[in-house]
């Protein structure tokens, strides 16, 4: 197959998707526990949230969902974890197996929905 591309739309830089539910979670490369790595390394076989706040990391732990602590993630200087995901701060993102974002929080005080998302994505009604 050969796509037209004369009529295609430019594609969208990571900071226009901000992480949205639904899109791709950024790939970057980034330093977690002293390692240099690819963002995809981070998920991959469960779902997984990605916050600095302890709160929503503590709530994520409680039900159960890998946890990766963003205070010990180094991002390159042109991207923070708030830029690249759509989010303030202390917020956090949920991340599918497949590198698909489920759902964003803005800040950790919306944490306290996560339960009911995993329950509505797993279909456990």
């Amino acid at each position: 197959m050969v796509a037209d591309t004369k009529n295609l739309p430019a594609a969208a830089e990571i900071a226009d998707w901000a992480g949205q539910a639904g899109t791709r979670a950024p790939h970057i490369f980034l330093t977690y526990q002293n390692n240099t790595l690819s963002s995809l390394d981070l998920w991959g076989s469960e779902f997984v949230l990605l916050s600095p706040a302890d709160e929503c990391l503590v709530q994520a732990q409680l039900l159960g969902i890998k946890t990766v602590d963003i205070k010990e993630v180094d991002f390159p200087q042109q991207h923070s974890f708030a830029t690249l995901f759509g989010v303030q701060e202390n917020g956090a993102v949920l991340v599918r197996p497949d590198g698909i974002i489920a759902w964003q929080c803005q800040n950790s005080s919306q944490i306290v929905g996560l339960e009911k998302v995993i329950t509505q994505i797993l279909a456990k009604y």
